[in-house]
């Protein structure tokens, strides 16, 4: 297995979901929750319209006011930013979900709504 794939796994992917090897030009769909509701990895989405200063406070906040390992940050064109946690143990959904609204509530309050997604969400 090529060492990217190998860490993407381990640090995204969850027990049953295995990525391919060589990953496709076109991406790969995570999915993120479970059969049993369980969540391994997270991220919190900031349009690209909302510019960098966002997603380096968000950063910040996670490692130095949460004390939090640092995220990683991904970056697409089209959807902007990603800033990703992994989880050592899944945690159900909901729990999920809270964490990333406190995040956005804590960290992102001054970026309008409609620039930030929450993954994964059971709402969508």
């Amino acid at each position: 297995m090529h060492s990217l794939i190998a860490e993407l796994q381990r640090l995204f992917g969850r027990p049953g979901q295995d990525l391919p090897d060589p990953l496709p030009a076109d991406g790969v769909d995570l999915d993120l929750v479970s059969p049993d509701g369980r969540v391994w990895a997270m991220a919190v989405g900031v349009a690209p319209a909302a510019g960098w200063a966002p997603v380096a406070a968000l950063c910040e906040g996670a490692v130095n006011g949460l004390a939090l390992p640092p995220p990683a940050v991904s970056l697409a064109a089209g959807a902007g930013f990603r800033v990703w946690f992994s989880l050592a143990d899944p945690v159900p959904l909901a729990r999920a979900e809270a964490f990333l609204a406190g995040l956005q509530a804590r960290f992102l309050a001054d970026v309008p709504a409609a620039l930030v997604s929450l993954l994964p969400s059971a709402v969508g």
